[in-house]
């Protein structure tokens, strides 16, 4: 579960800074015979930067939400400072 999380973030992280910054990773886009440069234009083709950054920030939220829940119940002084925090 742990693993497929961390991955499941990695890709997510991977496609909003592929589509928002394609020139960074030309070397690696053209590597594998070309393969990650057609997912790369797919994504760039069918989704937006912001909804994919949306969707790396909901993805880590639900994630940490668990742990966040059992801070504020063991401890409710720092689970209330860890919200202000991530809240801004």
């Amino acid at each position: 579960l742990v693993a497929a999380s961390l991955l499941a973030v990695a890709a997510l992280a991977f496609a909003t800074v592929v589509v928002r910054y394609p020139f960074l990773y030309d070397h690696l886009l053209n590597a594998e015979g070309g393969l990650p440069r057609r997912v790369q234009a797919f994504l760039t083709r069918w989704a937006a930067p912001g909804a994919l950054e949306a969707s790396l920030w909901a993805l880590i939220g639900v994630l940490a939400l668990p742990t966040l829940v059992r801070l504020a119940l063991r401890r409710p002084v720092a689970g209330a400072a860890v919200l202000a925090g991530a809240l801004g």
